[in-house]
């Protein structure tokens, strides 16, 4: 069993200095003051969109830092990527992965997968995902407008069949690395492989305001992704997957497969919060919700 808190889209760049330094302050608070169970935290899951370029080295740092240096393993939202370009992104993993032996900060993008524990049971893989443009109705979206097009400067200027190929491109990359990585555990007796992702990897579980925005999924769904997921809980059926994904900001449980779960994290502007959840070779359990008003209840 494995426990780890799970945090995505708390937005730090939109925080004033108080409100950041109070969640920080949590995170230092849930050791120093948690119940035993809390202090065996073994890790931090950090879902992408936690600042922006110019800030994402530092706020993940202060992440490390503050949760008593746990390990965070992490992958990139969209929103990291605001005012830079999708290769600086790359540049700054690159940085903080090879310092990983020092800070333990795991750029999940550059690592082929991690098996958990001395036995391997538990395997963790990762990618931020794009919303490819594959699901729901790309041409007609209401989203054609959204800032990502505006701060993420390859996008800028790009017409919308020219946006649209781009995407589909980061979508197939993404699913390429996670098809390597979740064959590469599953075939190592890993048990249990948890997928961290950004963007959701299905359609269904990509929710706005309780259901399925057709207009938004272009955005709001790598479906390479989960195709590929797919594919690979078919081949391995006696191994179970889990996706732990964000982006849409609202909660949402879907079964698969008999052996593929999808879990969609709630999360609300400026209030942060993480969730503690406990991993074993049956599934995903979330215990608790710290930070904010409301509690995942899935």
């Amino acid at each position: 069993m494995w426990t780890f808190l799970w945090m995505c889209d708390i937005h730090l760049d939109l925080l004033t200095p108080i409100e950041r330094q109070d969640f920080l302050r949590r995170l230092k608070y849930f050791h120093l003051f948690g119940d035993a169970d809390f202090f065996r935290a073994d890790g931090i899951l950090a879902g992408g969109d936690i600042s922006t370029s110019a800030r994402m080295a530092d706020d993940l740092r202060a992440v490390h830092r503050d949760s008593n240096c746990m390990p965070v393993y992490y992958v990139p939202g969209n929103h990291d990527y605001y005012g830079g370009t999708i290769q600086a992104m790359r540049a700054n993993q690159v940085r903080l992965h090879r310092g990983r032996r020092s800070h333990r900060i795991y750029a999940l993008e550059l690592s082929p997968g991690i098996r958990l524990g001395v036995h391997g049971e538990i395997g963790l893989v990762g990618h931020g995902c794009w919303g490819d443009t594959r699901a729901g109705d790309y041409w007609n979206s209401g989203l054609h407008g959204m800032s990502d097009f505006h701060e993420i400067w390859d996008f800028k200027n790009m017409n919308l069949t020219e946006r649209k190929y781009l995407l589909m491109k980061l979508g197939d990359d993404a699913a390429e690395h996670l098809k390597k990585g979740c064959i590469a555990l599953a075939s190592s007796n890993c048990r249990h492989v948890v997928v961290l992702t950004h963007v959701p990897p299905f359609p269904d579980s990509s929710l706005y305001e309780g259901r399925v925005y057709a207009r938004g999924l272009p955005y709001f769904s790598c479906q390479a992704a989960g195709k590929v997921l797919v594919e690979v809980a078919r081949q391995f059926p006696q191994v179970r997957f889990t996706a732990l994904s964000g982006h849409s900001h609202e909660e949402s449980r879907l079964d698969v497969l008999p052996n593929l779960t999808a879990l969609v994290r709630r999360a609300e502007y400026y209030e942060p919060s993480f969730d503690r959840i406990r991993i074993s070779v049956e599934g995903v359990e979330i215990t608790d919700t710290i930070g904010n008003k409301g509690s995942l209840q899935l």
